[in-house]
């Protein structure tokens, strides 16, 4: 396990406040990403750089997720279990809003130098990764800094952001922001039906702007790396395809897509 660090750039805080770390790391959880959650939490305590936080937030109890994140937080107080009020989610567009005001309710509790979104099925793939953003940090001054994600489609390989940025080319894993973005801006909490499945690219093109943005140029993560649940972007594609047999007049019973259902949080 990696020890905790104590250099890096916090934000301002009071004399005799607890301090902040460097980097807070973003995860939206429910129980069945337990097992993608065990492994992004392993990813985490590989790397080389330790002085970050990881708050594990769900909507609603999630008491395999909270057990996992209990216990190791008894010899690494750097992984934080979080909850809000639970809120159903019988769509995958009202699925979407709960991540974002999850994800929104994070940036407004904690501190840090820097926020990462990190969902339970990414692998963090460079065990350096968080010693390159600390020193980028400081050297370079920006508020958005920008890595690679390697993502696996089938037999096909392709990386994330492609150039222009628009929607559909940039991941939530791919860029890290500073703490006064994260107080400034809120992360969508509502579905547009413009954008898309997600509101990554919504949340980047709202703090992103030519003077406060870089790129590093290597690979951190690997999206659905350490993937064993299904994504949101799954779940609008099975949605989708239930409402058209319904609308031609076929009702199709898939018992694993509907059993599905009633664990989302």
């Amino acid at each position: 396990m990696a020890a905790r660090g104590h250099n890096g750039a916090d934000p301002e805080q009071n004399e005799g406040e607890a301090r902040a770390p460097f980097l807070c790391v973003v995860t939206p959880v429910f129980d069945p990403a337990r097992d993608s959650l065990c492994k992004l939490i392993a990813d985490l305590q590989s790397q080389s750089f330790g002085d970050f936080q990881q708050v594990m937030v769900s909507n609603g109890p999630s008491p395999a997720i909270r057990e996992v994140v209990l216990d190791i937080n008894r010899s690494d107080s750097r992984f934080t279990y979080d909850e809000l009020p639970l809120e159903p989610t019988p769509r995958p567009e009202d699925l979407l809003a709960n991540l974002g005001r999850r994800r929104d309710h994070c940036l407004k509790k904690y501190a840090a130098a820097r926020f990462a979104f990190l969902d339970a099925d990414v692998k963090v793939c460079d065990e350096d990764y968080f010693r390159t953003l600390h020193r980028a940090h400081h050297e370079i001054h920006r508020d958005i800094l920008i890595t690679l994600t390697r993502i696996h489609d089938g037999a096909k390989e392709s990386i994330l952001p492609i150039f222009p940025v628009r929607q559909g080319h940039i991941d939530i894993a791919n860029f890290t922001f500073s703490n006064g973005i994260a107080k400034k801006y809120r992360y969508p909490s509502d579905f547009d039906p413009n954008a898309g499945w997600a509101n990554d690219y919504r949340f980047f093109s709202m703090i992103s702007n030519e003077g406060n943005t870089a790129i590093l140029n290597f690979v951190s993560t690997i999206r659905d790396g350490n993937n064993a649940y299904k994504r949101l972007t799954e779940l609008f594609l099975e949605d989708a395809a239930r409402k058209e047999a319904e609308a031609n007049g076929i009702r199709q019973k898939s018992k694993a897509h509907f059993g599905f259902w009633k664990f989302l949080r």
